[in-house]
């Protein structure tokens, strides 16, 4: 039939470097990886269009910033929306004194509307878009005013991307803060995991793991705080992305579970393992089962092909550039230690050659 000669032809063609004739199967398959592919590109170049949209209104903002001034601390409001929560009293007392004494970087705020002013009792003027931290601080060692750069902002949204960018690139963000800035760019500006996560210059990895961990109950969540147990304990983040794989549909497990490695810190990843799948068993729910790793996509082998072959080799090149004296000194007996040059100098020709490929 037709299609037993169709194969027939295109066994010879590839057996003799010819062009092979597809089929009708073949001709559907690449119709719909190619209308696959069309789509995944156009929702790109829209996600690309939104991204550069909020970095557009983003960069006027910041062109409409006033010079600084001094403001009156108990003028100010914080904004409610702000994605940062939890703030440590003693550091806030250290940076308050420092403050006292000079302060380099201005908070930034927002002028209130006549309105909001009222709604607030009259005496608030401003509302923070950036330094909580720092107003914080000035409050509590009682310093009167701080240094302000005023902006002029056209919505929530808006105020709470320029809030949320400017704070994740300092420290001390609890994982579950960060989960919460994500998800709000994603529903306020339609922007993808990897646009959101790009945003505070993190991977598309570190978003997806931070949206997993809204997965756990209300209570569970509170725990990746610090103080909700008493000190600075707090859950830890490999814990609660185990307990959202795991026991997403038993808030009560969970929580219970979350508390135990509250007040066991010491524990590892394996032992952490070891207690979400007893209590799993116990309950009736099966044990963790091991995810297998698929094989990765050509770009994908290809890009850990270029970085072999470059961190790789520059290593390597380290290595043979160690001083003789060096070499002698390490506790290796010096057949071993030829032998190691030996196959350095091999695996720097084959990164070498890699490369070229490449």
């Amino acid at each position: 039939n037709q299609t037993s000669l169709i194969n027939r032809e295109n066994s010879l063609c590839e057996k003799h470097g010819g062009a092979a004739v597809p089929d009708g199967k073949t001709e559907r398959s690449r119709a719909i990886k190619k209308a696959q592919l069309k789509v995944v590109t156009e929702k790109k170049v829209e996600e690309q269009k939104r991204s550069s949209a909020l970095d557009e209104v983003l960069q006027q903002i910041m062109e409409t910033a006033s010079p600084p001034t001094k403001v009156r601390v108990d003028e100010i409001c914080r904004f409610e929306e702000q994605p940062r929560i939890d703030f440590d009293q003693a550091s806030l007392l250290e940076l308050g004194e420092s403050l006292k004494r000079v302060q380099i970087i201005p908070v930034f705020l927002r002028k209130l509307k006549p309105v909001e002013i009222k709604t607030r009792g009259g005496k608030v003027k401003f509302q923070l878009v950036d330094g909580e931290r720092r107003w914080l601080s000035c409050a509590a060692v009682g310093k009167e005013e701080i240094v302000a750069i005023f902006l002029d902002i056209p919505d929530t949204a808006t105020q709470f991307a320029i809030s949320a960018i400017a704070n994740f690139g300092r420290k001390d963000h609890t994982p579950i803060e960060e989960a919460y800035a994500i998800r709000f760019m994603q529903e306020e500006f339609g922007l993808s995991v990897e646009e959101a996560a790009h945003k505070f210059a993190k991977s598309v990895t570190w978003g997806k793991g931070r949206l997993k961990l809204l997965l756990l109950s209300l209570r569970t969540q509170k725990l990746l705080s610090p103080g909700i147990m008493g000190g600075r304990k707090s859950l830890k983040l490999g814990a609660a992305m185990l307990l959202a794989d795991h026991l997403v549909d038993h808030p009560e497990l969970q929580y219970e579970a979350a508390k135990y490695f509250v007040e066991h810190p010491q524990l590892t990843g394996p032992a952490v393992e070891r207690h979400v799948e007893r209590v799993m068993v116990k309950h009736g729910l099966g044990v963790i089962v091991k995810k297998t790793i698929p094989p990765e996509g050509r770009v994908h082998t290809a890009r850990m092909l270029h970085t072999l072959s470059d961190y790789g080799w520059k290593k390597v090149e380290q290595l043979l550039q160690v001083k003789p004296e060096v070499w002698e000194s390490l506790p290796i007996k010096g057949e071993s230690r030829n032998t190691l040059r030996e196959n350095l100098n091999r695996l720097g020709d084959k990164l070498k050659q890699l490369a070229r490929k490449l």
